[in-house]
């Protein structure tokens, strides 16, 4: 399948689905709408790119300020992850990539037989956890999420593994860094 706009605004439109879902589930991610904390989910994130983010994320460069630009320059010769993370905001928020739209509450059966999902705290502060399935207790929900600890409390997060519209339609084309660099080169 050729993944265009048109597949990446339909998987947007159903993860979006399933983040209503979530929240209905457990109301404790509610608190993320509108974000509160500067993106601190974000921090150490690397997301992919699809040809259609790619050129929602180009267009979008065109309106960066000179400090937006210096942000960016600086987060890539600093080998941050995801150079588009500023101090305080994100510089792409308007175009997230389907990667940052299911941070923070997302989590992943690897091939590796882990579970690896971000725990959070009150204050938005967050442990990344990557433990070994017959080492954790957990309850699969419904279609598509999971039941994990999360500093003393359960939560529920989307597992990605049961998400087909992102794991079969969506190719990665580049990380952040890479769409950066270009990016910085054309701006």
């Amino acid at each position: 399948m050729n993944f265009n706009i048109e597949c990446l605004e339909q998987a947007k439109a159903e993860l979006s689905a399933v983040t209503e879902q979530l929240l209905q589930l457990d109301p404790y991610w509610k608190k993320c709408f509108p974000c509160k904390s500067q993106g601190k989910c974000c921090i150490g994130a690397d997301p992919r790119f699809s040809q259609p983010d790619l050129e929602a994320v180009f267009n979008l460069s065109t309106t960066f300020s000179e400090t937006d630009k210096m942000v960016l320059s600086s987060n890539i010769h600093n080998r941050q992850l995801c150079p588009f993370r500023g101090k305080d905001k994100c510089l792409i928020n308007a175009v997230r990539t389907l990667d940052c739209l299911y941070t923070p509450f997302q989590a992943v059966i690897t091939a590796r037989q882990t579970i690896m999902y971000s725990m959070i705290t009150d204050s938005c502060d967050f442990k990344v956890v990557d433990v070994p399935i017959q080492q954790i207790k957990y309850e699969l929900k419904e279609d598509a999420f999971i039941l994990l600890p999360s500093f003393g409390c359960i939560r529920h997060y989307i597992l990605l593994n049961q998400l087909n519209f992102i794991n079969s339609n969506y190719p990665e084309i580049c990380s952040a860094t890479a769409v950066a660099k270009q990016m910085l080169q054309n701006i």
